[in-house]
């Protein structure tokens, strides 16, 4: 096997001496100077921690840098096919699930041949990833059990973690023959490659979607619409497992209307979430059947366009249902001969504006110092963890402080926050961090109630008695 990987030589997951969050920027840095676009993952999720996941990855040393700034604890992303030129064998370990994806590469070798030296690593569960050269000439999509149970393929629309990546469990990703050293990257053999093109099984046939061809060419609204299937087949593939199957379902449904209108092609919808759905861990003719139950009923709703885009006939028309305007005619006049202003409709659009940065010396030397502890250890944003602080002083402070607004106008600190991000983006141990100040001391002083509530009952039976 590739690098001599056995059940016996396998080192163990958790090394002596794992590496410092400074060593992991110096090898994703190493990575870029090799040509590897990179990006920041989270190291309990294995979550990309950037918006567009592995579609992120960058080689800029300055983006990398300014990524692990913020999230100083982040494993190693690498997308896998042609945007790196690397196709990875992931063999799985999980005695949980009784894949032994190790064994069974053996087992073909001993069938087939043996596979050639390349580039290798060791994952923490004691699996392995074998790195071979993308072929643009044959390109992969990425599988799961395809080959073999427990031996999965990282190719186009997939991406590995790169060591020396250390999880939040402890357990890192180690090298046994690092790339860029004495050893190339070799191509697949040709028995590999023929078991990955295998056909599946056929799945059941279902129900046709409104419309299979594109017949919309708008440059624009086919622009917006593939991002639309960018950001869903992203938030799919990395959809936390127990809910992997929703998420898919939600996100057939969600461009099933571009399909519908003729917008996007049906076949180029189908193969990006089904990619995205092996990436994510699904395997099986279910995902076939997920994808295309949530595109028949998604083909059934009109797409909602940008209302900026007020050239746009059908989102004029659009906005002027909103508005409760029909064939040119205003909305009825308000009582008193007053109209009715048009409302803001761009609330409504879907797109994100980038959030301001937030910079923690706001807070004060003391609880800058504190936040910014609490956003490395949870691998969280600065932000979550400052916004969620300032909520919890202005709530600690209540109306024993009463900032001046103006002549005749004060008002308590009461603060309502709320934390707004991509799943697996740290909110939940950000705010749990900062509830921690208070959660102790609840609990300290519940208990010095329930005790003077104790002493008390003591007392009166002790009166009565008397």
């Amino acid at each position: 096997m590739s690098a001599t990987i056995t059940q016996n030589n396998i080192p163990p997951a958790k090394a002596p001496g794992v590496p410092s969050s400074s060593s992991i920027l110096d090898a994703a840095l190493q990575y870029a100077a090799h040509g590897w676009p990179v990006f920041p993952c989270n190291p309990a999720t294995k979550a990309p921690l950037t918006p567009r996941g592995f579609r992120d990855a960058s080689a800029d040393p300055v983006a990398i840098r300014e990524w692990w700034a913020r999230w100083p604890g982040a494993m190693i992303g690498l997308p896998t096919g042609a945007a790196s030129g690397v196709v990875v064998v992931d063999l799985d370990v999980d005695d949980g699930k009784g894949l032994n994806g190790i064994a069974e590469i053996e087992r073909l070798e001993a069938l087939r041949g043996r596979l050639p030296d390349g580039p290798a690593a060791t994952t923490p569960r004691g699996g392995a990833h074998l790195f071979f050269r993308h072929d643009p000439e044959r390109p992969l999509r990425c599988s799961t059990g395809k080959i073999a149970q427990g031996i999965d393929v990282r190719a186009d629309g997939g991406f590995v973690v790169l060591a020396p990546s250390l999880r939040a469990d402890g357990a890192v990703y180690a090298w046994i023959a690092p790339p860029f050293c004495d050893i190339d990257f070799p191509e697949a053999p040709g028995w590999l490659l023929d078991l990955l093109d295998r056909p599946k099984a056929a799945p059941a046939p279902a129900a046709p979607v409104a419309r299979h061809q594109p017949t919309d060419l708008d440059p624009r609204r086919r622009a917006y619409a593939l991002a639309a299937l960018d950001r869903e087949a992203a938030a799919v593939a990395t959809a936390p497992e127990g809910g992997r199957n929703a998420r898919l379902n939600e996100a057939a449904h969600a461009i099933g209307n571009f399909v519908g209108a003729g917008v996007l092609d049906e076949g180029v919808v189908i193969e990006a979430l089904t990619a995205a759905a092996h990436e994510a861990g699904l395997v099986g003719n279910e995902i076939m059947k997920t994808i295309k139950s949530g595109l028949i009923a998604g083909a059934r709703k009109e797409p909602r366009w940008p209302t900026e885009w007020t050239d746009d006939a059908d989102a004029v028309a659009i906005n002027a249902h909103l508005v409760g305007v029909v064939d040119g005619a205003p909305h009825p006049p308000a009582p008193g001969g007053a109209s009715w202003e048009a409302p803001d409709l761009s609330i409504l659009a879907e797109s994100r504006r980038a959030p301001p940065k937030f910079d923690p010396e706001w807070l004060g030397p003391h609880l800058a110092r504190w936040a910014e502890a609490q956003a490395l250890a949870t691998c969280a944003p600065i932000d979550y963890v400052s916004v969620s602080l300032l909520a919890l002083v202005g709530g600690l402070l209540g109306n024993r402080r009463r900032p001046v607004a103006g002549a005749g106008w004060e008002e308590t600190p009461a603060l309502w926050a709320a934390l707004v991000g991509d799943p697996s983006s740290g909110k939940s141990p950000a705010s749990s961090a900062v509830m921690s100040l208070v959660n102790a001391e609840e609990a300290s002083l519940d208990a010095d109630y329930r005790h003077c509530r104790c002493l008390q009952r003591d007392e009166g039976l002790a009166t009565a008695s008397g």
